[in-house]
């Protein structure tokens, strides 16, 4: 798959192509060996899913439980809640940039991440004294690689 029009006809097609490694492709590769398998992979990748690294994450996830996930997560998306989103990321981009310029390192860990789960938050509508812990339990460098349950993330 090289262009836009295949990728909008693979992603419009959940009943011939899963979304069980949208988040790290092909690799680090499916528990199982898949190659030589039938055409239809579908008890395969449903025997094997929770293996998958962020197997909980929606994602991942293929219709129904995509769906019944999404839905739940759009009814908190609203046109009015995106627009008051970006009035924060407007108004909070300095806040997480400046103590980044100051001493500059890797991007992603100084500005990219620390921004992004700020916005995230406010999103979701996490309280500001509430953020702290939120970014706790967002911390995946604590965890597996396989899903995001308690164990994994090394919650108790």
């Amino acid at each position: 798959m090289t262009g836009y029009d295949e990728a909008v006809a693979v992603f419009g097609d959940a009943d011939t192509f899963s979304s069980c490694t949208a988040v790290t492709g092909p690799f680090p590769g499916f528990p199982v060996p898949i190659e030589g398998a039938a055409d239809d992979v579908t008890d395969i990748i449903e025997e094997y899913r929770e293996q998958l690294p962020f197997s909980d994450q929606v994602t991942v996830m293929d219709p129904p439980k995509h769906t019944e996930h999404r839905a739940l997560l759009m009814g908190l998306i609203t046109p009015k809640r995106l627009k008051e989103n970006e009035d924060f990321m407007w108004a909070h981009a300095d806040r997480y940039l400046e103590p980044y310029l100051a001493t500059g390192g890797d991007f992603i860990k100084g500005f990219g991440a620390p921004f992004t789960l700020a916005v995230i938050a406010d999103l979701l509508g996490v309280p500001e004294e509430d953020r702290p812990e939120f970014a706790e339990h967002m911390d995946h460098s604590k965890g597996g690689v396989g899903n995001t349950n308690e164990k994994s993330l090394g919650h108790s």
